[in-house]
């Protein structure tokens, strides 16, 4: 699958606020008629005042609970080119509730050490 995000970024110790991209492909394997096994990996770009790029690997897990609702926990590690952002190992839980075949609102919560990102918004299945 690929898939795509555009979200704002609250740094802890009141380091600043920035703008986030992402980009990336991964795949999903069945682990029982409910649950999947997720890998993704992404680039990333952060503009807070100045453009940072990395890169984002996670994996965890995916259930579908009913026909509209699944929703996801993973782990994962962002790495960075430069000083300005720190690389980081983060959780992400989240939640997608399907209004058609293609469309969707999903929330979406990245918690690391050094950043807290929150996204909530239109999701769009193809």
């Amino acid at each position: 699958f690929l898939y795509g995000n555009g979200s704002f970024v609250a740094f802890g110790h009141g380091a600043g606020k920035a703008d986030a991209l992402r980009a990336g492909a991964g795949f999903h394997t069945p682990l029982n008629d409910r649950w999947d096994l997720v890998v993704r990996g992404a680039v990333q770009h952060l503009d807070e005042g100045h453009k940072s790029y990395g890169m984002q690997a996670e994996g965890g897990v995916k259930g579908k609970f009913t026909p509209h609702l699944e929703a996801w926990l993973m782990a994962g590690r962002s790495n960075w080119n430069d000083e300005h952002f720190h690389d980081q190992t983060f959780v992400r839980a989240g939640i997608l509730y399907e209004l058609n075949h293609h469309w969707g609102v999903t929330a979406d919560a990245v918690s690391g050490k050094h950043e807290t990102e929150y996204f909530v918004g239109a999701s769009y299945l193809f």
